[in-house]
Formats: C-alpha cells, sequence, structure tokens
C-alpha cells in the first residue's frame, strides 16, 4: 500500500470518529446546540493542531511539485513574472524561501493558514461554530485542498476571509479577495459570483435555478464545446501530475460524472426545502446559497474534463455553510426537527465522503 492510500485511510478513519460521534453527540446532547457564543473548547484546540499537523506532513499526488518549486526559489530562484497566472502564490515562495528553508516547514505553514482561516470563517458565521467546523472538515474536497491542490486550498481559504469581512469592512473584503485571486486564478469564478449576487441581490432565486438547469441541458447536448472552450483556463499546470495520480488511483473515473452531479444537487435542493416550508431568508446565506448555484452551474458546463471534481470544489467548498447555517441559526429561526436534520446531513456527506477515501 501505498503512502498516499494509507494518509487517505488515516482520513477515513479520523472521520468515522469525527463525524458519527458529532452525530450521536447531538442525538444524545451531549454536543450542544448553543444559543450564545462560547469560549473554544480545548478538543478544538487538539483538532486544530492534528489538523494543520496531518494536513501539512501528508503524502499528497501534486505535493512534490510544490516541494520542487519552493526549492527552487530557497536554492536562489528569483521570480520574473513570467507565470503571471500565479503572482500571489510565487510571492509568496519567494518571501517564506527568505526565512524558511525547509519545505517540511513550508507546508506545515501553509496548512495552519488554511485550517485556521476555516475555522475562523465558521467562528464569524455562526455561534454553533463547533459543529459547523467538523461539517467543514467531513465535506468532501477538505483534505484533497490541504493534501493535494494546496494552492487552490490555501486561495479559497482567503476567499472564505474575504466573505466574512464583505458584511462590515467592505475594503478589507476587497483586498482579501484580490489576494485569493492572484494566489490561484481559479478564484475570480467563485469571488466574482458571490460579489455578482450581493450586487444583484434583487435577482429573483427561481432565475437561479433556471440558469443551473440549462446548464445541466447545455453540458449534455455541447459538452465537449465547453470542455474545449473552458479547459484550458481551468486545466492548470497542477494537473501535470496527472499520470501520476492515475497510477496510485486506477479507479477515477473520467466522463460525464452523475455521481458528483447528484452530490452537487442536494445543497440546491435543500435550500430549496429550507426556503418553502421555513420560509427561511438570512440575507448571509442566501448570498451564499446563490453563489453556489452559479458557481456549480459554471462547473457543470464543464463536468467532463478531466478531473472535474477539482474545479467543482469551487462550489463545493461552500456546501457545509448552505447546508447547517440555517440548521444552527437557533435565535432567528425555530426549524422543526433541528437536530434531526443535523444528524442526516452530516451522516449523509460525511458517509460520502468516507466511502470516496475508501476506495
Amino acid at each position: 500500500m501505498s503512502q498516499f492510500r494509507l494518509d487517505a485511510i488515516i482520513y477515513a478513519f479520523f472521520l468515522i470518529f469525527m463525524v458519527y460521534g458529532c452525530v450521536i453527540g447531538v442525538y444524545s446532547n451531549s454536543v450542544k446546540i448553543r444559543t450564545e457564543y462560547k469560549k473554544t473548547s480545548a478538543f478544538l484546540y487538539i483538532l486544530l493542531i492534528f489538523l494543520i499537523i496531518y494536513l501539512g506532513t501528508s503524502t499528497g499526488t501534486d505535493r512534490f511539485r510544490y516541494d520542487i518549486h519552493y526549492q527552487q526559489y530557497v536554492d536562489g530562484f528569483r521570480w520574473d513574472n513570467s507565470d503571471k497566472g500565479y503572482v500571489g502564490w510565487n510571492t509568496l515562495n519567494y518571501m517564506l524561501s527568505r526565512f524558511v528553508t525547509s519545505s517540511s516547514v513550508f507546508f506545515l505553514i501553509i496548512s495552519c493558514v488554511y485550517v485556521l482561516a476555516n475555522f475562523w470563517f465558521c467562528l464569524k458565521m455562526s455561534i454553533n461554530y463547533h459543529i459547523l467546523f467538523i461539517m467543514v472538515i467531513s465535506c468532501m474536497g477538505f483534505r484533497g485542498y490541504g493534501v493535494n491542490t494546496i494552492k487552490a486550498g490555501l486561495a479559497l481559504s482567503i476567499a472564505l476571509i474575504a466573505i466574512a469581512h464583505y458584511y462590515k469592512n467592505k475594503r478589507k473584503s476587497i483586498v482579501f479577495s484580490i489576494i485569493s485571486i492572484l494566489i490561484h486564478t481559479s478564484c475570480v469564478i467563485p469571488v466574482l459570483a458571490f460579489w455578482a449576487t450581493g450586487f444583484f441581490k434583487k435577482i429573483k432565486l427561481k432565475y437561479f435555478y433556471l440558469v443551473w438547469v440549462a446548464c445541466v441541458g447545455l453540458s449534455i447536448v455541447m459538452g465537449d464545446f465547453f470542455k474545449n472552450i473552458l479547459g484550458g483556463y481551468l486545466e492548470d499546470e497542477e494537473l501535470a501530475g496527472a499520470n501520476y495520480f492515475l497510477i496510485e488511483e486506477s479507479h477515477y473515473q473520467m466522463g460525464f460524472r452523475y455521481d458528483f452531479l447528484i452530490y452537487s444537487v442536494v445543497p440546491i435542493l435543500w435550500g430549496w426545502f429550507l426556503r418553502n416550508k421555513y420560509k427561511y431568508e438570512d440575507e448571509r446565506w442566501l448570498q451564499l446559497y446563490k453563489t453556489y448555484i452559479l458557481v456549480n452551474a459554471f462547473w457543470v458546463l464543464v463536468i467532463t474534463m478531466n478531473f472535474t471534481d477539482r474545479v467543482a470544489y469551487l462550489s463545493w467548498f461552500l456546501i457545509p455553510y448552505i447546508t447547517l447555517l440555517p440548521l444552527l441559526d437557533i435565535k432567528k429561526y425555530q426549524i422543526r426537527d433541528r437536530k434531526k436534520y443535523i444528524q442526516l446531513i452530516m451522516l449523509l456527506f460525511g458517509t460520502f465522503n468516507i466511502y470516496m477515501l475508501f476506495r
């Protein structure tokens, strides 16, 4: 068994403990749904330390390339601005290489920013941030973007900081939005979608549903066309490790991913259910929900491209928030069977991720 597979299995067992432990805790009331902010528990601090160390030291299919890239800077390579697509990432590599010569320490620093940014966003979005954060690390993609595509993962974590500042400090939000795009240009898709939904917030939700359905139809009929047009932009140099990935992960499927499409539509249906049954109208959640639909619709157009899950995560990283935030918003909305819904959602997404890790 390769080290890559072993690391994935370790995380799968870790998630079994976290997901099912949280579900049982919510059921037994040992994990409480809070009505006010409380200090971070010692358990969460231990969890954060574990995640930082695990993600910072795990073997990833792309990590060897990041290692080589960073060591070039350590050895005196001066960035000549020729790789304009990742100005922020190259600048970060160069600056850190002046002080840190070990790539192992470099990966730990990136892991620390990635984990803490995700946790900080949970802290800002909900008084029940402890449950929300467990949902975040349980969903598909969190590990992959912390171990494999760490450049995109770092960019999306910075994008979360931008989103958190949007409602109170637009200037900071703009700064962090730009930083996220400079680190990885693909971040322009969720960032622009988020700002667009805020600017055109009066557009009715039904039109977002229509856009998503239309994109599914276009993808089925003209999938190759959109793949050829947009694939060059989305399939960046990170996919240079694809051959290695195919050797290590021979089960990886190409073509139209119906399983990923079903996975993506569940949050959309869940949001529709909340809106119609409980009249959930929280402004922040609605903007995230609309952003998810738009970005996911864009991904659907190129669903047949290689390693499509890497593009899908540009919307998937919002799944924990659009599924759980309404259930954790206990002060504003009284949702019947709240605990049962929380348990069901965590089991659904957590179990699917565990299954994918064990494959």
